[in-house]
């Protein structure tokens, strides 16, 4: 069954049961109809209509055909990868990062510019070229619209918008309405930590998980709990925020567990600064050491906060460097997540590296036109409709 939802055969729900479908191809394709129908609890009969209907809007795609020792062979049915493109825009202190990226999430084109101050002046001329090129690439394939990561904390009075750490130009900009008016396509934003969560759920480590929390490495240090590659938002998109907690010198936390901090303390150093990714270097050994205690708390709290299946930790520290950081870190603190029957470790390395948060973005509009979100589904006539069906 594709956890953590199946599908309903009412009427009001045919788009909802759409959704199940996709998304139980993208997670056991190649898969016949057949085998649609046990994984999604619908009917063959809807099954069927669902999957003609896809076949006909160029979503999925028949591959071949199974050997069988009786009957019909059955037809398998997957992505096809040409259905649909769209663009994920990353917005750093220093870089503008544009992928095109197709329906089962194949980068087909990367760019990249520098920023002299990343403020809105710089990026949106900047963004907008890197678009059009784009565009001119994927000629009639459609493009769904274009997901934007830039780090967070969004629309915080109280936050330091003067910090290396976020972008300080961008305070009470409305970020969507900007680049939607440029750019003439539907637009979805989200922080860096959250879109690279999402993306490690779609293409990376965190594929067979349904519940983890993700902490990303960008110039300071994120995070973001994920149900079903859904991250939990907060009333103002900020969920997550590990970095701003107080470390035990009562500093933010990624004054000492992030990028910048490293590189700071390269630059302490008088190190080489191609020291930073390398994990034995003094310098970078010593950082290392440093952050292991600071970080080993904040690891202990999400998870008797949030018991996430795992911590996946990601983002743009050097693999190298992030692989001694993980091993540095054991023995855990003991915390409700400390049992024997764990199907994954406690501390995950993300797979996708630095491009996460920029192919997390090209997910968006992809995730919010296809992947089934039970919380919207409401039963009708229910005493209580604001409970979703997956909760009764």
């Amino acid at each position: 069954m594709i956890a953590p939802s199946g599908g309903t055969n009412l009427d009001y729900a045919r788009s909802f049961n759409r959704k199940v479908v996709i998304e139980a191809v993208r997670l056991k394709g190649p898969v016949s109809r057949a085998e649609l129908t046990r994984l999604t609890h619908l009917s063959a009969q809807t099954v069927s209509n669902i999957v003609a209907e896809l076949l006909e809007a160029g979503l999925l795609r028949e591959e071949g055909r199974r050997q069988a020792k009786r009957g019909q062979p059955a037809i398998d049915l997957v992505l096809n990868p040409d259905g649909a493109a769209t663009i994920g825009l990353t917005v750093e202190q220093s870089q503008l990062t544009a992928i095109l990226v197709n329906l089962v999430g194949e980068t087909r084109a990367r760019r990249t510019l520098r920023l002299d101050r990343a403020s809105p002046a710089d990026v949106l001329p900047k963004a907008a070229a890197l678009v059009a090129e784009l565009r001119d690439i994927i000629g009639s394939t459609p493009l769904w619209g274009v997901g934007i990561a830039m780090p967070g904390p969004f629309a915080v009075d109280g936050a330091d918008f003067s910090s290396p750490m976020t972008l300080p130009d961008w305070g009470g900009v409305d970020i969507i309405g900007a680049f939607t008016q440029l750019l003439d396509l539907p637009v979805e934003l989200e922080r860096d930590a959250a879109a690279a969560a999402r993306a490690e759920y779609l293409y990376g480590a965190a594929r067979e998980m349904q519940q983890f929390f993700y902490l990303h490495f960008g110039v300071g240090l994120g995070g973001a709990y994920a149900r079903s590659g859904h991250p939990l938002r907060g009333v103002r998109g900020n969920a997550g925020e590990i970095g701003l907690i107080p470390a035990r010198d009562g500093r933010p936390l990624e004054d000492h567990v992030s990028r910048l901090a490293l590189e700071r303390a390269v630059a302490a150093a008088g190190a080489d600064p191609a020291s930073l990714a390398d994990p034995s270097a003094p310098a970078t050994a010593a950082w290392i050491a440093g952050a292991v205690p600071d970080l080993r708390r904040a690891i202990c709290i999400l998870e008797n906060l949030f018991d996430p299946q795992s911590i996946v930790l990601g983002g743009n520290l050097p693999p190298s460097v992030l692989s001694a950081l993980i091993a540095a870190l054991h023995p855990l603190d003991p915390s409700i997540a400390d049992t024997h029957d764990r199907r994954f470790p406690r501390v995950t390395a993300a797979a996708l590296g630095p491009d996460g948060q920029a192919q997390g973005a090209a997910a968006l509009p992809v995730f919010e036109t296809l992947s089934p979100q039970p919380a919207s589904l409401r039963k009708s006539g229910s005493d209580d409709p604001g409970l979703p069906l997956s909760d009764r």
